[in-house]
């Protein structure tokens, strides 16, 4: 028996020092990264109009879950649902009974709503998209001009078509 005890106490140290290593390693998890936040404004034909947070990569179609859906005034036919918001933008929802301007907001546009514009194609509406998305939304309309091909000339013949 007395030569047993110390035979169980190695067995027992061997195993704890194969055991014990392979606990720690599965205690070195993946970090968790958190989502990053950015903060939209909503108004128009909304419930509940205002400033929400919320993460990277939601949808109009969401935020307007958000914000308690539409009125039964909405014209949802006139925006994109399915566009990944941007940070700092305000989504204006419209309404069938307001006096609609026609602008082309910059910051929402499709391609379809952007080659509509006077002097806008097809490869400087990509422009425009592909600028938005490297750049962020437009701040003033006169931003646009920012974008390659789009110079004073064809800034003057859209300026009264759009809006940010």
């Amino acid at each position: 028996m007395k030569k047993i005890i110390p035979l169980v106490l190695i067995i027992l140290i061997i195993a704890g020092l194969l055991i014990v290593p392979r606990i720690q390693s599965v205690e070195k998890a993946e970090p968790v990264t958190k989502p990053t936040l950015i903060k939209v404004e909503i108004r128009g034909a909304v419930k509940m109009p205002g400033v929400y947070e919320v993460v990277s990569g939601t949808t109009l179609e969401t935020l307007i879950a958000f914000a308690m859906g539409t009125d039964v005034s909405a014209d949802l036919r006139q925006i994109n649902l399915t566009a990944p918001l941007m940070d700092g933008v305000k989504y204006v929802i419209p309404t069938n009974t307001e006096e609609t301007t026609d602008k082309i907001n910059i910051n929402q546009a499709t391609l379809e709503m952007l080659i509509t514009l006077p002097g806008i194609g097809k490869v400087t509406a990509q422009r425009i998209l592909d600028f938005r998305a490297k750049e962020g939304p437009f701040m003033r309309i006169e931003d646009i001009q920012l974008v390659s091909g789009i110079g004073a000339q064809t800034y003057e013949n859209i300026q009264a078509f759009i809006t940010i």
